[in-house]
């Protein structure tokens, strides 16, 4: 992965908490020595396997980036925002579902500047409009906005 910008910072934390309480529940952990039931007190429904003549495509996880700081002097953050970073094809998507941005770029620097710009646009969009004149998702949206961030 190339240097990321300043804004943004990598967490291999999240991949390491992941499961971490069974590795180190050892004896203590009642997943760490699994036990076997009997099929009469736990019935399992019967399932039928199917192999596919065709290969499955591989699954990719998306990385955890925090947003830091914003290129704008006039927004704050108030906190870290995790947002999502994937390889798509010939170039980075970043996004953050629950916000509905989404951002596409050739390179990662660019799609997480395309990312940070996207946000503060919504922002003023959302933010700045009559809730009258947005549907219920969209002063959803301004009002989830402001818990993250804020103008200066």
């Amino acid at each position: 992965m190339s240097a990321l910008p300043d804004l943004f910072r990598y967490s291999s934390e999240v991949a390491a908490l992941s499961g971490r309480e069974i590795l180190e529940g050892g004896a203590h952990n009642p997943h760490a020595h699994p036990q076997v039931i009997d099929p009469r007190e736990r019935p399992v429904p019967q399932k039928e396997i199917r192999l596919l003549s065709e290969p499955a495509e591989p699954v990719t996880l998306a990385r955890v980036l925090y947003l830091v700081e914003l290129p704008d002097d006039r927004y704050r953050l108030k906190g870290a925002l995790a947002v999502f970073l994937e390889e798509e094809g010939e170039g980075w998507s970043v996004f953050r579902e629950d916000l509905g941005i989404f951002a596409y770029g050739a390179t990662i620097d660019e799609a997480l500047t395309h990312f940070a710009q996207s946000l503060l646009d919504d922002y003023d969009f959302y933010t700045s409009a009559e809730p009258e004149g947005l549907t219920e998702g969209g002063c959803w949206l301004a009002e989830r906005l402001r818990e993250v961030m804020e103008r200066q």
